[in-house]
């Protein structure tokens, strides 16, 4: 198939699809049109659930009372507050945003089985508790309670103007309509670097949030979303079943809906459809004929059978992302002459003065009874590349936690320039120009190199989640300036040939190349770099000092480095903090510190000559 016949089937087999739904649906009678409304409204649950789990990694186990219940009983209440069944039905999505926000706050906190856990103890207190007594007191006060004093709530189909819903076929249009705009209000946001910030703090939350995305806020925005997208859901599923029963937001109808998504493919729109359909049109279908054998409480199993095969064979579900292999092209570059060491850099011994661009002062930081570090100082003048060398087990690592706002220390402060950061969370940090790499390398396998840039490069977009939406103007530009500048970089650190290629297939002198890149695209004025040379060959090593020396003369950086190669250290270093149980031990020049005999005796474990070039574990 070329080019041209593919564009032209991606475009015409949506609007086949289309078709078929809006004249082949309702031409197949009342019952088909029911269950295809409902296919709609559980569609909309699925894809709530992709925004939540499939992006941020949260779990929502009661969708159908936190999102979809809460949905329903929104529309009834402003209905009685005097909205127009049309308000009041558009208008319940924007009435959960108060609730989810206010749960939210609390439940994003958790993490992994906690949160899972905080949403089905919830969900299951609306469903037992709140729903059952509010429809309880609404109907008594509604004029269509029945003698008994039932907790059904009547509600009825919207109208706008002269143009009534109120008929199957009708309000089927309707909300197709409504769930075509939500699915592709949400295409467009996937598209753009909202979507792309919330995968990445789902796999690598840390390393996302040095680089300056902030987990808190984008994982409450999730849950909010998810809730807004479900609460429409709710307010369309009242609607269809003309009133509100408190048990339609049971447990099962969570677990129904979370498996078909699971088995569409959690991590995509079009599964999130396919599985909120599936939960809807399989329960009707076995109504009837020789499926009614699995009718019921059968038909769990049957979900959850499903569920078990795909996560054992294709965990990313029926209609999950695709990957595709692709092979990286080398980026070695090398030169005629092979050099063993980087090339030795004169310097003055005696400290060059000036105004500190990142200061540490006696920065304490425990972890129960183990003192991690005790009273560190480190003084890091602008323009300088100061060294933290010490054995493993030292502090160093901590050290650098401390400063980029990993962890917070017990006593002490942080400054950057003259701000005192000593209490900012990291991604503030970041907003402040300091960059930071790890010593185990940090990068975001799910995406190629060039997103992973981008990722570095979110602080920068001009457009916000709303904008890129709507796909507005300012949203596509936004998109086109990340990648620009994105590939800028990497040219810049000569692997602008492995844009499209993901970290997991590159050597680790590429890998430290990118994961650099991903850094200095957010134009950090400090740099923090943890063990730049760790797994590369003396070349490389070579390679990757001269680079460092570069970007501090080119781009006016001040780099603080952990590194065990001596050779580097002596090669680039200004000045050499030793660290060892969480102290200083020692500081000076490379010089300086190759003799002295404490560090000797503590960490070198022999004198060192000029120029060394032994790595000391």
């Amino acid at each position: 198939m070329n080019t041209s016949t593919a564009s032209w089937v991606r475009f015409a087999a949506p609007l086949a699809v289309l078709a078929a739904l809006v004249v082949g649906v309702p031409a197949l009678g009342d019952f088909w049109t029911f269950v295809a409304t409902l296919a709609v409204i559980y569609a909309l649950l699925g894809v709530s659930l992709v925004v939540l789990t499939g992006w941020t990694g949260q779990l929502n186990l009661h969708i159908a009372a936190l999102g979809l219940g809460w949905g329903a009983y929104a529309s009834y209440a402003l209905t009685s507050a005097g909205a127009s069944s049309m308000v009041a039905l558009l208008g319940a999505a924007f009435l959960t945003i108060p609730f989810s926000l206010l749960i939210g706050f609390f439940a994003v906190r958790f993490r992994g089985l906690e949160l899972a856990v905080a949403t089905l103890a919830i969900g299951l207190t609306f469903e037992q508790l709140v729903f059952r007594n509010l429809g309880s007191w609404l109907a008594r006060g509604s004029a269509a309670a029945t003698p008994f004093e039932s907790s059904f709530v009547p509600v009825s189909r919207p109208s706008l103007g002269g143009l009534s819903f109120k008929s199957d076929h009708a309000f089927y249009l309707l909300t197709l309509v409504l769930g075509v705009a939500v699915y592709m209000l949400l295409r467009n946001l996937a598209r753009g670097s909202t979507r792309r910030a919330m995968l990445a703090l789902r796999e690598r939350e840390l390393a996302a949030e040095v680089a300056g995305l902030p987990a808190l806020r984008y994982r409450t925005a999730a849950f909010v979303l998810s809730i807004a997208v479900a609460g429409l859901g709710g307010a369309l599923f009242a609607a269809l079943k003309l009133g509100i029963a408190p048990d339609s937001f049971n447990l099962d109808l969570s677990f129904l809906v979370l498996s078909g998504v699971v088995i569409g493919g959690v991590r995509t729109l079009r599964g999130g459809v396919a599985g909120g359909a599936l939960a809807a049109a399989l329960p009707e279908v076995v109504r009837f004929g020789p499926l009614e054998l699995i009718a019921g409480e059968r038909l769990l199993f049957v979900f959850a059978a499903g569920l078990v095969l795909i996560l054992a064979l294709r965990p990313q579900g029926l209609l999950g992302p695709h990957t595709r292999p692709t092979t990286a092209p080398s980026s070695r570059r090398r030169s005629g002459a092979r050099s063993e060491r980087p090339t030795a850099r004169s310097r003055p011994i005696e400290r060059r003065r000036g105004p500190a661009a990142l200061r540490a002062q006696a920065i304490s930081v425990h972890f129960g009874g183990v003192q991690a570090l005790d009273g560190v100082d480190v003084w890091v003048p602008s323009g300088e590349i100061c060294a933290l060398i010490g054995p493993n087990g030292a502090g160093k690592t901590t050290l650098f936690n401390a400063l980029s706002g990993v962890v917070t220390p017990d006593s002490g402060r942080v400054y950057l320039d003259r701000d005192d950061i000593t209490e900012m969370p990291p991604h503030r940090r970041a907003a402040l120009r300091l960059g930071r790499t790890f010593q185990s390398i940090e990068l975001f396998e799910g995406f190629t190199a060039l997103e992973n840039v981008m990722i570095g490069a979110h602080l920068s977009r001009r457009a916000g989640p709303v904008a890129e939406a709507l796909a507005l103007p300012a949203a596509r530009r936004s998109e086109r300036e990340l990648a620009d500048r994105a590939r800028d970089t990497l040219s810049r650190l000569g692997i602008a040939n492995l844009a499209n290629v993901k970290p997991d297939e590159l050597a680790s002198a590429d890998l430290r190349r990118l994961e650099l890149a991903s850094v200095l695209v957010r134009e950090p004025t400090v740099l923090l770099l943890d063990e730049p040379t760790a797994g590369l060959d003396p070349e490389e090593s070579k390679a990757m000092a001269d680079l460092i020396v570069e970007l501090r003369d080119t781009h006016g950086l001040t780099v603080l480095l952990v590194e065990h190669d001596m050779a580097v250290v002596g090669a680039i270093a200004d000045w050499v903090y030793v660290l060892d149980f969480g102290r200083v031990i020692a500081e000076g020049s490379a010089a300086q510190i190759r003799r002295d005999p404490v560090v000797i005796d503590r960490y070198l474990g022999e004198p060192q000559r000029e120029g060394a070039g032994a790595r000391s574990a």
